[in-house]
């Protein structure tokens, strides 16, 4: 009985844990998308998650790019867990600078449109307005 109530405890414990998180306990300021949340789990240490948490600017970036740097091609229509499924840092190498390119996700299914990097960057300028831009550090370059 006592063995049951501990498993019981744990399992509880375990999804107030994940509730909290899916309920964006990163940071209060920034609304992050389940995407957003899921490649933050995979691809962030537990140490690099608690020092997101005081970076309002990096936060908005992260939620650009993992979920809105990319859109389903042609009104697809697809599921939840489908998006759920696109992990766009693998694209970073397909990225072109300035024109979108479009890849078929194997894992979701779904074909998908990745925006080009200045895209990207000036998406960022206009979430973070202290970000600089390639096209502002291309103007000051002295070649």
């Amino acid at each position: 009985m006592n063995k049951l109530v501990l498993l019981c405890l744990l399992l509880s414990a375990g999804t107030c844990f994940n509730f909290s998180f899916s309920q964006n306990s990163i940071n209060k300021d920034v609304s992050l998308s389940p995407l957003t949340i899921m490649l933050i789990k995979k691809n962030y240490s537990p140490e690099e998650i608690n020092q997101l948490k005081t970076s309002v600017d990096k936060l908005k970036m992260i939620e650009y790019y993992y979920s809105k740097s990319f859109e389903v091609v042609d009104g697809q229509k697809y599921s939840e867990e489908q998006l759920l499924k696109v992990d766009v840092l693998k694209y970073n190498l397909t990225r072109k600078m300035n024109e979108n390119v479009a890849v078929f996700d194997q894992d979701s299914g779904l074909n998908i449109l990745l925006y080009s990097l200045v895209t990207i960057d000036n998406e960022y300028k206009r979430l973070v307005p202290t970000h600089k831009t390639f096209e502002e550090l291309n103007s000051k370059s002295p070649y």
